[in-house]
């Protein structure tokens, strides 16, 4: 009698640690594959994020000109973010980490809506801009002054307009020079145009002044700590 219940008192040590052994393998499992849902959830979000970033440049740089789909793209990446808020509650190693993340995506959405102000801005001023250069050298005459008005008017488009595609050093300079040759010749142009040259200038000054700016935006957004 004593050596069978020896025998089941170890039969039932080894059935618990087998059982406990299975616990702990079911729930190694259920760890690695939540681990797996979580790590396919951010690699989503990243490709997310560099679509956004692709996007943006587009937008920058006069590809492309509506804004649906960078505002669809940060849709999904508040979606993506959403999901994964509560799994990130099960992992205190990654909250720091997730919250600082977090901030710093919020941080990006306002940078966006900054950047598409400032890209709508321009893009309406070198409409207007184009607009006007290409009907002042309409009704420019030919000969004397109104042919040095169209020259300037010429020069300070090609520098507005290079200026607007991207910003390279010492363009925003040069285009503050057109503005001014094209400024001090207002005197000897016709009074029907000079309301249009002062509305072209303003138009250049605008591009001059929050290219600059955007660029920065740009940059910022493409480096942002979301990243």
């Amino acid at each position: 009698m004593k050596g069978w219940r020896r025998r089941h008192g170890v039969f039932v040590a080894l059935g618990i640690l087998l059982i406990l052994g299975s616990l702990f393998w079911l729930q190694a499992r259920r760890d690695q594959s939540r681990l797996i849902a979580i790590g396919t959830r951010l690699q989503v979000l990243d490709s997310t994020e560099w679509r956004l970033n692709e996007t943006l440049l587009r937008l920058r740089y006069g590809l492309i000109n509506n804004y649906d789909p960078a505002n669809q793209l940060l849709a999904q990446m508040r979606q993506a973010r959403a999901s994964l808020a509560g799994a990130m509650t099960t992992l205190p190693a990654m909250a720091a980490d997730w919250a600082a993340y977090e901030q710093a995506s919020r941080q990006r959405e306002e940078q966006v809506e900054r950047f598409k102000y400032e890209a709508a801005v321009i893009r309406n001023s070198v409409q207007f801009f184009s607009h006007d250069v290409h009907d002042i050298s309409r009704r420019l005459t030919v000969g004397g002054s109104g042919e040095m008005l169209r020259s300037q008017v010429t020069e300070l488009s090609d520098t507005v307009l290079r200026l607007a595609l991207a910003v390279q050093p010492g363009m925003d300079d040069e285009v503050g020079r057109r503005m001014a040759v094209l400024e001090a010749s207002l005197g000897r142009a016709p009074s029907a145009l000079v309301a249009d040259l002062r509305r072209l200038l303003r138009h250049a000054s605008v591009v001059r002044d929050r290219q600059l700016r955007l660029e920065q935006q740009t940059q910022a957004l493409v480096h942002s700590p979301a990243r």
